[in-house]
């Protein structure tokens, strides 16, 4: 009687389907977690030189450092240890810098073989390039000014940037002051205005926002539809006076293609 249960224990457990375990599938279930690390900045350190800081991530044993020319798709460019909250990026006959162009940088947090997540948005920065107008130059003085007034040495470019659009929402809005977009170099006569005035509609308040970003680093996109709304995308993030959390990861209303430009 003993044999006959014990032969139809084992024929129950051999009928048991076996799954394969993947040595990667059970590292993945077993590594520690990583936070997403919070990028800081992206400064122009010198011609051949750009610095990304982050706040380190909880689980981080390294980090990967990543670049992609405005349009094109992440490359590794460098890495840093867990200690790391600062990585220089110079330019090498791989990634060369090239004049007015557009670069992203963002980080991604490593423990061992196991990569977590990143800011898909990243940083941007614009190289240079390009003449400047007489009325673009006037206004970066005037821009680099009103920074200079409402921010401290010690902020990070966003909460410069912040400090900026904290001061404007304070200035006093008249619809009737829709600039004339027919006029070359505009925008420029608009965010001057509305640095020098305190006061405009929400087309010369995205214009100062977008000097402002432009001046501290940043590749400022500009919504504008004359007599509709107006506001301001930098890194994924709008700068809208219709939300009410600012920057924030949604527009107030749609919008299309035809109707942004880069500052």
């Amino acid at each position: 009687m003993k044999k006959r249960i014990i032969a139809v224990l084992l024929a129950a457990v051999l009928a048991i389907p076996v799954v394969p375990v993947h040595a990667e599938d059970s590292y993945e279930s077993t590594a520690p977690a990583q936070d997403m690390p919070v990028l800081e900045d992206l400064v122009k350190v010198s011609d051949d030189a750009i610095e990304i800081s982050w706040k380190q991530a909880s689980g981080a044993t390294a980090y990967n450092i990543y670049r992609k020319k405005e349009g094109e798709s992440w490359i590794q460019v460098g890495t840093a240890s867990a200690s790391d909250t600062s990585f220089t990026h110079e330019a090498s006959d791989s990634a060369p810098f090239e004049e007015g162009a557009v670069y992203y940088y963002t980080v991604r947090a490593v423990n061992g073989e196991v990569l977590g997540k990143m800011d898909v948005n990243g940083l941007s920065i614009r190289m240079g390039g390009g003449e400047t107008s007489p009325l673009e130059e006037e206004m970066n003085e005037v821009v680099d000014e009103f920074i200079d007034r409402v921010s401290t040495e010690d902020m990070s470019s966003q909460q410069k940037l912040k400090a900026c659009w904290d001061h404007f929402m304070g200035n006093e809005f008249i619809p009737s002051m829709e600039p004339d977009v027919s006029q070359d170099g505009w925008q420029y006569q608009a965010a001057m205005d509305y640095i020098t005035l305190d006061a405009g509609e929400c087309a010369m308040l995205a214009c100062a926002v977008a000097a402002c970003a432009k001046r501290l680093g940043y590749s400022p996109y500009v919504y504008h539809v004359p007599y509709d709304h107006s506001f301001v995308i930098v890194d994924g993030m709008y700068w809208d006076n219709m939300n009410t959390v600012v920057p924030s990861d949604s527009p107030s209303r749609e919008y299309s293609e035809s109707d942004i430009f880069l500052f």
